[in-house]
């Protein structure tokens, strides 16, 4: 019955994150497209918060209403339909990961009997679903000794990166297919149309190995954040704070810092997902012919300072050439907004 009651619970937030992604996908368009170094918007004379001059790129949402002037308003739903299976896909590919390896006993924890019973507990559960699943598994049980509670964490650790890894791998074709349709933006054009005919594209374009373009940075990425997220919360909690508000801070704290370092890996996967097409956004200019693997990506980002392009969607800056004339900033290269 419980197994029945937790599938139903799972499929509910699944449900309610199609949703959330329906909502946010002109969002995600328009991150997407600053990632892969599209800016059809020549940049304006602005100042930092210190009063110095320098160039501004336009924040989401004015490259989102740039996006609607261009395709209208069912342009900002490109690629909607493949992203959505994506998700799909992954979320199914974790879930049945996960009942295998419960199943075979493998990355998991005995479970403890715990004799002290909170009465509140109930009434915590809702919104603490995810602190109550590392207590059942004895990762924070103060009565066990910290190379046990240490084992635990490392198996749950292990569980989790499992499940993560095998649904990027199993939906990574659909997140090509998806990210490809949404660079069709850039030179409009219409090979990555639909479902099927998306996935057909990518298999006569980049054969077999296309459908996971950029698999190695996103793996990476998720891993990483994971792996740094989930071992900062265990230092925190098992050494620093036992106090459950703080706990609920430092886990959100810590998560948006591991998201942080791990943000360029996304940035390169995007770009890599699209590499190896004929489309114009992973041709030159627009993307160098340097990108021969994701290495090279990261490295030339890197150097450029774009490897954190798209991570600020409010206060976004020109980072090319640009000298201070008059109290204004003049690019030192001519801007050469895109044209359709």
């Amino acid at each position: 019955m419980s197994g029945s009651s937790d599938s139903k619970s799972s499929w509910q937030n699944v449900t309610l994150r199609v949703i959330a992604s329906t909502a946010t996908h002109p969002l995600e368009l328009a991150k997407f497209l600053i990632q892969i170094g599209h800016e059809p918007i020549v940049p304006y004379h602005t100042k930092t918060l210190f009063g110095r001059p320098t160039l501004a790129l336009p924040n989401v949402f004015q490259y989102l209403r740039h996006i609607k002037q261009i395709d209208g308003l069912a342009g900002c739903y490109r690629g909607l339909a493949l992203k959505l299976t994506s998700q799909t896909v992954f979320y199914y590919a974790q879930h049945c990961t996960s009942e295998v390896l419960k199943a075979h006993e493998i990355f998991t924890n005995e479970p403890i009997q715990n004799n002290k019973k909170d009465i509140t507990q109930n009434e915590d559960s809702v919104d603490d679903s995810e602190e109550e699943e590392d207590n059942e598994d004895g990762i924070y049980d103060e009565e066990l000794p910290i190379a046990q509670r240490r084992n635990r964490f490392l198996k749950q650790l292990g569980f989790k990166l499992s499940c993560r890894s095998v649904a990027i791998i199993v939906s990574q074709p659909f997140q090509v297919a998806a990210f490809r349709a949404m660079a069709q933006f850039v030179g409009r054009e219409t090979k990555y149309q639909g479902t099927v005919g998306a996935v057909v594209s990518v298999y006569r374009e980049s054969g077999i190995c296309g459908f996971w373009s950029g698999l190695t940075p996103r793996l990476v990425g998720e891993i990483s954040a994971i792996t740094v997220s989930s071992s900062l919360i265990f230092l925190v909690r098992s050494y620093l704070s036992q106090d459950r508000t703080l706990n609920n801070l430092v886990s959100a704290v810590m998560g948006f810092l591991a998201s942080t370092v791990t943000y360029p890996f996304h940035v390169v996967a995007s770009c890599m997902a699209i590499k190896g097409s004929s489309l114009r956004a992973a041709e030159p200019p627009q993307m160098p012919a340097t990108y021969t693997n994701w290495v090279a990506c990261l490295t030339h980002l890197r150097a450029e300072g774009q490897w954190m392009r798209g991570s600020s969607l409010l206060w976004r800056y020109y980072t090319g050439p640009q000298v201070i004339i008059g109290n204004r900033a003049i690019p030192l290269e001519p801007f050469k907004p895109a044209k359709y």
